[in-house]
């Protein structure tokens, strides 16, 4: 047969169909890999402020004076004395 080389319409329809399948499937692979990096990389971002608030707050509370019910209702009031006006 001479025409040995040329594959029927259909056939060559099936090879296209399936060279086009691969190219979607590697798009696929491609496309999820780079998601899943983009999605790594913020839950790092995340788990990062979470500590940086968590040492924040820590650091903040340290600062802060523990307040006794007990020491408050024994205190007695401070009278302020604020500057009177010019005439």
């Amino acid at each position: 047969m001479a025409f040995s080389g040329i594959l029927p319409a259909s056939a060559q329809q099936s090879d296209q169909l399936q060279q086009r399948l691969q190219q979607l499937k590697q798009q696929y692979e491609e496309s999820t890999q780079q998601l899943q990096l983009r999605i790594t990389a913020l839950e790092q971002e995340i788990e990062k402020e979470k500590e940086t608030s968590k040492g924040k707050r820590q650091r903040e509370r340290r600062w802060q004076l523990p307040i006794n019910a007990s020491a408050l209702s024994n205190a007695r009031p401070q009278t302020l004395c604020l500057p009177q006006s010019l005439p």
